[in-house]
């Protein structure tokens, strides 16, 4: 072990008087993450939760849990926030993890599911009926998904 004996001189981060500084050897603790949100065009929301000043990392998971890509950074605040990012259609599963100024990275958060629509509703069967003189409005007819508004 490295300075068993007193002696400093070759161990890393100490002189010759003994060790210097401390390390910063713990990792944050695994963010909390809540509230997942599929919006429109794609435009996914995760509140999370991290250590201040740590950065967090949303990575997007296959079904197996491995990282596949990460979709969104931020730095924490310490407290609840809001982390965004654009997913296309489909089933997606996120994790994020925290990363302090020292380099230690925390567990991985839950694993997230999210099922996100980021196509805009197609129309069809679109018509004009003859305008109404009497009130002045004329019928429109078309088709959408369900759903739509």
């Amino acid at each position: 072990m490295c300075g068993d004996l007193g002696y400093y001189t070759y161990c890393g981060g100490t002189d010759e008087s003994g060790p210097s500084a401390s390390v910063d050897v713990a990792a944050p603790r695994q963010p909390k993450v809540s509230r997942p949100h599929a919006g429109k065009g794609g435009r996914v929301s995760l509140t999370v939760t991290a250590e201040r000043g740590a950065r967090i990392d949303v990575a997007e998971t296959d079904e197996y849990g491995t990282v596949d890509r990460t979709v969104a950074k931020a730095t924490a605040t310490g407290s609840a926030q809001t982390v965004t990012f654009t997913a296309s259609s489909g089933s997606h599963r996120c994790t994020a993890t925290a990363t302090d100024a020292a380099g230690n990275t925390s567990d991985e958060s839950d694993d997230i599911a999210l099922d996100v629509d980021a196509e805009a509703p197609t129309i069809s069967g679109f018509s004009v009926a003859d305008p109404n003189a009497a009130t002045a409005t004329s019928r429109v007819n078309f088709v959408t998904e369900a759903g739509a508004s």
